[in-house]
């Protein structure tokens, strides 16, 4: 008996320091910048690709801040494109994930947008919140992008995430949204007021662009959605130019539940998932807020923008069977499923394919947008006051 209680107490301790070490992994991505993009030979920069690019800066709602890259795109009537890395990655793997794709991509967007998420790269928060703040962090990053747009196109978002990344932008799409019905509002973004000049995004500091800070008024919402304002726009241009900032959302691997890749990474190098998945994800919890309403299949039930789902059917880390309901659950979901394919190589194995997949997407967005944008410049054209 005195053998057998030895044994259990030997084990209990196996646990619970595995998952205490698990726990802080978690919390602690490695931190990729220019040493790592250098010492593996990776992009260190947009210009590596031949891109034209500039530094920016992005102040978060805790008052951490981000690094970002803001691409130049080709095409001033297409969205900003807004991408998300997932765990464990920065900007410079997406760099050179997605290499073979950027040029063409660049094309057919006004911008595009890759920051580091917050507890990675040059991000000044201290640890990952596993896409729990990270949704509100895109947000507020969304709102300081609007206090910079010069034009139409600038205001308008598409956003791209993968695996964590992919989740982040589900879940602050379907915000938006759900805050949207809150004010009794169905859209905002493409109003006939000027970009700089849209209620309820006030920003404070510096002037430098390179540098902005947005803030967040009533801290019970803090991204306030503008109401519109009395005289602005009459009759039907007005309401036909009011449109979401967020047009579109792709998701590359997502995940449904919050321990799934957690599952699969363990299982990947032969360590057993259980009970180490869930007892450090509940420890990790107690610091970023607990795992409450984690099914992003719900979230995607929340988007009023169409949702493109890519992932490989031999994904190891997030199921695919994840991605099905995710992208069954959202009210315009499209899945498009790559063969031999794992997780996050997608565009590396099949690059004309994944490409395609997104340019019928910001096609589609830009054609439904053409009338809208006509009206804009038209407005644009106007002396203020003239409405």
């Amino acid at each position: 008996m005195g053998l057998l209680i030895f044994l259990v107490q030997v084990v209990a301790v196996i646990v619970v320091v595995g998952s205490l070490g698990l726990c802080y992994a978690l919390l602690h991505p490695p931190r990729k910048g220019d040493g790592y993009a250098l010492g593996r030979r990776l992009p260190l920069d947009p210009g590596a690709l031949g891109l034209a690019f500039v530094d920016q800066t992005f102040t978060l709602p805790d008052g951490t801040t981000t690094a970002s890259w803001l691409i130049q795109g080709g095409d001033r009537d297409a969205p900003t494109l807004v991408v998300t890395h997932g765990w464990g990655d920065g900007r410079h793997d997406m760099l050179a994930r997605y290499e073979p794709i950027w040029q063409d991509l660049a094309k057919q967007c006004t911008r595009i947008v890759i920051y580091d998420v917050r507890g990675h790269g040059e991000s000044t928060a201290r640890i990952s919140h596993l896409s729990i703040a990270e949704p509100d962090d895109l947000r507020a990053i969304l709102d300081q992008l609007d206090a910079q747009a010069a034009h139409a196109g600038e205001s308008r978002y598409m956003l791209w995430g993968c695996s964590m990344g992919a989740n982040v932008s589900i879940v602050a799409a379907g915000r938006e949204a759900r805050d949207m019905q809150g004010w009794g509002r169905t859209s905002y973004s493409l109003s006939l007021r000027g970009p700089r000049e849209r209620p309820g995004v006030r920003v404070t500091g510096s002037s430098n662009t390179s540098n902005h800070s947005a803030g967040h008024g009533d801290p019970k919402h803090p991204h306030p959605i503008p109401l519109p304002q009395k005289g602005e726009g009459t009759g039907k241009a007005a309401c036909d130019c009011l449109r979401p900032r967020i047009c579109g959302v792709i998701a590359d691997g997502p995940y449904r539940h919050a321990v799934e890749p957690l599952v699969g990474i363990l299982r990947q190098r032969r360590y057993p998932p259980y009970p180490f998945a869930h007892l450090s994800l509940a420890i990790a919890g107690l610091f970023v807020g607990g795992f409450v309403d984690f099914d992003r299949a719900r979230h995607a039930a929340r988007l009023r923008a169409p949702l493109l789902v890519l992932h490989g059917d031999g994904d190891a880390i997030c199921p695919l069977a994840s991605a099905q309901a995710i992208a069954a659950a959202a009210p315009d979901g499209q899945l498009v499923e790559f063969p031999n394919a794992g997780h996050l190589d997608l565009a590396q194995r099949q690059p004309a394919r994944y490409l395609g997949a997104l340019t019928e997407l910001l096609q589609r967005v830009r054609h439904e947008s053409a009338p809208l944008l006509d009206a804009r410049k038209e407005t644009d054209d106007q002396p203020r006051g003239s409405h």
